[in-house]
């Protein structure tokens, strides 16, 4: 049975115990169990939030409606930064945890607006978590192509060439015209002299890595 106690040992400066607590919770779940690990997301000790996060993490898919929730509404940087780690490593495991289910809309949305955080290190690893879910967040980025803030575009190409979002069969028409607009995208920006050359030349290295790694063939 799992008790309050547990969830202290996720600051536990003993890997193993932390483990421990971890798995017990994941593995014997309450009504409180969700709820309980998004208030530690509040507490001032780091290692204590890391903990509630990756617990989150491997809970997975029953977890994500209540990060969406803290992600748009919550106050707190710590607690938002939190939110879009654990998404991004949420999603990076979920088409294994998950096989033949789509990254649940609720999330991309929270993403979505996360891209107008505040924060400029939330609204790069927003981004970062919407290319690693990949083809369901291709249309929000390619609209985030369009913004002035250099960080945030520059964290876009890298996401819009990432191989979950450019994977599937060769002879997909899909595949193939996601390909295609972006690569026309990226030569667009490329060859405009009026946009920043850091940002040009960014463009460009993406063209030359979707060419040269063959990504549109990709499974």
């Amino acid at each position: 049975m799992v008790t309050t106690d547990i969830y202290q040992q996720l600051k536990n400066k003993n890997p193993v115990l932390r483990q421990r607590a971890m798995s017990k919770i994941v593995e014997e779940p309450t009504s409180e169990s969700i709820p309980q690990l998004i208030e530690i997301l509040s507490d001032e000790n780091p290692n204590y939030r890391n903990g509630a996060t990756q617990t989150l993490t491997v809970i997975g898919l029953p977890a994500i409606p209540a990060l969406a929730e803290e992600l748009i509404n919550n106050d707190s940087h710590q607690v938002r930064a939190s939110c879009v780690q654990a998404f991004s490593e949420i999603a990076r495991f979920f088409p294994h945890d998950y096989p033949g289910e789509t990254f649940p809309q609720v999330a991309i949305d929270a993403l979505h607006k996360a891209l107008n955080d505040p924060s400029s290190a939330i609204q790069v690893a927003a981004t970062g978590a919407l290319g690693t879910i990949g083809k369901p967040a291709l249309e929000i980025l390619l609209s985030a192509l369009d913004t002035e803030d250099i960080a945030l575009r520059l964290s876009v190409i890298q996401a819009i060439v990432s191989s979950n979002v450019l994977k599937g069969a060769e002879d997909d028409p899909k595949t193939i015209e996601d390909y295609d607009r972006i690569a026309n995208l990226l030569s667009k920006i490329a060859e405009d002299e009026t946009v920043d050359s850091y940002i040009r030349e960014t463009a460009q290295a993406a063209l030359t890595r979707m060419a040269a790694s063959k990504v549109k063939t990709r499974y």
